[in-house]
């Protein structure tokens, strides 16, 4: 592939995936303000990040889809179909299980010596540290 034709695919990936992350923002705005509206919303965002592909977004997409469906309280049909693209799309995904974030709980209680999430909750709480911080 010469440099010129590269160029150009990278331009368009890259609009698409601007597009993507656009009908994510535009989802997650209406889910905020007018949740009632926001399964159209889902719906394009599922299939934005389907086409670039960015399929995690995807997968986040069509779970948000699917619970809007359901709120909506008449789509069943559509929420199943919704649900099992999600799975689909999550059980494909390269992910390892979440055991990272016990090990970094267990090597807080040690530091800390406190005997459980509570206590280490509770000395947080005393030593100021906020719930948002990261």
């Amino acid at each position: 592939m010469g440099e010129k034709a590269l160029h150009l695919r990278m331009q368009a990936s890259g609009s698409l995936v601007i597009s993507a992350m656009r009908a994510l923002y535009d989802a997650e705005w209406i889910r905020a303000t007018d949740p009632a509206g926001a399964a159209d919303a889902w719906r394009q965002a599922e299939q934005a990040c389907t086409v670039v592909p960015l399929r995690w977004s995807a997968a986040y997409a069509g779970w948000r889809l699917t619970e809007a469906l359901l709120a909506e309280r008449g789509a069943r049909d559509q929420a199943a179909a919704a649900l099992r693209r999600c799975h689909t799309f999550a059980t494909t995904l390269p992910a390892e299980p979440l055991l990272a974030v016990s090990t970094h709980i267990s090597h807080m209680l040690a530091k800390t010596g406190t005997a459980n999430r509570v206590e280490l909750a509770q000395l947080a709480r005393r030593r100021g540290v906020s719930q948002g911080a990261g």
